[in-house]
């Protein structure tokens, strides 16, 4: 499922531009100011990542109109690319200024609770009924796929792996003070987690262009 055409590989691909990324942005360490602004907050990388998980959502849901079976499933997962991509461009800064990514501030109460109560209806409980069915339903499928030793299945797990590490990245700069290192390279762990945020946006799409072609050219039985 993740061949592209060409005889490309969803996986090579994304992991070489991950690699490619880094050693860039590893080369420019010594230049603070450039590597700053390519990687900033609503900087060119995080642009990119936004955009292609927008468009991941998007294309999912072209799906879900036009293709023959599995359309709450292509729906669902268009939902949950969209709100990803929400997320990457700070969407949520244009009608809160606080985080609604972080728990701790459910349960800080110097936020209005009213806007507390707001989010968690509006937002992250919808979304987390989204993220629970399309977990429930896809189950099965990944399961059966992983059994046929289908090679997406295996790129989700490394995906899986890239975000993790990501995440850890994230929250580099809370242990930085303890390992000795100033302040002044805070911007180094968030340059390679922009980096591998990016990739896995471009891993996936990667992997899900040859299913959004199957699944389109497919025909009711």
């Amino acid at each position: 499922m993740s061949a592209l055409p060409g005889g490309f590989s969803a996986r090579a691909l994304a992991l070489g531009t991950c690699l490619a990324l880094c050693l860039l942005f590893t080369a420019l360490v010594g230049q603070p100011s450039i590597v700053k602004t390519i990687t900033r907050e609503g900087g060119i990388v995080e642009l990119a990542s936004a955009l292609l998980w927008l468009g991941a959502g998007l294309a999912c849901w072209v799906v879900a109109a036009r293709a023959p079976w599995r359309r709450l499933d292509w729906l669902l997962g268009g939902i949950l690319l969209v709100a990803l991509s929400a997320r990457e461009s700070d969407f949520q800064k244009r009608f809160s200024d606080w985080n609604l990514a972080n728990r701790d501030n459910y349960l800080d109460p110097t936020i209005p609770l009213d806007e507390r109560l707001a989010v968690l209806g509006l937002v992250v409980l919808p979304l987390g009924a989204v993220l629970l069915t399309f977990v429930a339903r896809m189950a099965r499928p990944f399961r059966d796929a992983w059994r046929r030793r289908e090679r997406w299945t295996r790129d989700f797990l490394i995906m899986v792996a890239m975000v993790l590490v990501s995440a850890r990245l994230d929250k580099f700069h809370h242990v930085m003070p303890a390992l000795g290192i100033a302040d002044r390279w805070r911007y180094v762990p968030v340059m390679y987690e922009e980096a591998i945020e990016l990739c896995v946006a471009l891993f996936l799409v990667l992997t899900l262009v040859p299913a959004w072609k199957q699944a389109l050219a497919a025909r009711p039985q």
